[in-house]
């Protein structure tokens, strides 16, 4: 599981992630915030809802956040697939849950079932 410190440590693989992952997005500032919002879901945020992720942000309110969640045109699954597509590339061929999968933690770690 990705943490702070490893992308503190790693910025340069972050800034790589986000150049494959910036297509998804038609906007420069819509990338941009994407950016800095995954970046405080990774960083040292106790409580990670808007106004908390918009402070550590720089934010004086959760508007930018809420756009950038709610209203900002970008397609959540494409982002996902460049993601998995990266990590692919690092980790070989390897299995991620669908969509609805129930998921439970089994004695080897967490497994997934498919409907």
């Amino acid at each position: 599981m990705l943490s702070h410190d490893i992308v503190a440590g790693c910025p340069v693989e972050f800034d790589t992630l986000w150049e494959e992952v910036g297509g998804c997005f038609r906007r420069c500032d819509t990338r941009l915030h994407a950016k800095r919002y995954t970046s405080s879901l990774l960083g040292n945020v106790k409580r990670k809802n808007g106004w908390q992720l918009s402070e550590h942000l720089g934010d004086g309110t959760p508007y930018a956040v809420q756009h950038l969640l709610g209203r900002s045109n970008w397609d959540a699954d494409i982002v996902r697939d460049e993601i998995q597509r990266y990590a692919f590339s690092w980790t070989g061929n390897c299995t991620f849950p669908k969509a609805g999968a129930k998921i439970w933690q089994g004695a080897k770690g967490p497994r997934f079932r498919r409907k």
